[in-house]
């Protein structure tokens, strides 16, 4: 699953928001339908190629056309509220991509979804990345009326 690790791609600069969490590692890996994916701190559980997660993973797919500092700050949040809070699961990307045009994929997955929604915003406050404001102009135009 994960073909490579980059130490250069740190989360120190973003580790000044809870000083206190572990730092999670942050990896290159090719995924599916996602520029990114995050995987909670267990103790003893070892990805496929042997990363420990204990203090949590990063992963950020390569190959994907996005800004590695945006994708960072989006699933370092899900670190962050792994630890903190808010974190409630929300309806699946996968799931959404499959039923809906991606206009429509995305409004529902930040508008139904609290922690992505939050992760969202951390991310345009600390890793922006090109599609941002496109997505932010969707969902603004899109709950206006509620």
């Amino acid at each position: 699953m994960i073909v490579a690790k980059y130490p250069s791609l740190e989360t120190k600069w973003l580790h000044k928001h809870a000083p206190w969490m572990p730092q999670p590692k942050v990896v290159f890996s090719r995924l599916k339908d996602a520029s990114g994916l995050y995987y909670r701190p267990e103790r003893g559980v070892f990805l496929s190629n042997g990363i420990d997660r204990s203090n949590g993973v990063i992963v950020v797919d390569p190959d994907k056309h996005i800004i590695v500092d945006a994708v960072i700050a989006h699933e370092w949040r899900h670190h962050y509220q792994h630890f903190h809070g808010p974190y409630k699961k929300g309806p699946s990307w996968y799931d959404l991509s499959d039923k809906y045009s991606y206009k429509e994929a995305i409004i529902k997955y930040f508008v139904q979804s609290p922690t992505e929604m939050d992760s969202f915003i951390f991310q345009i406050k600390h890793g922006k990345d090109k599609d941002d404001e496109m997505w932010l102009e969707w969902i603004v135009k899109e709950t206006e009326g509620e």
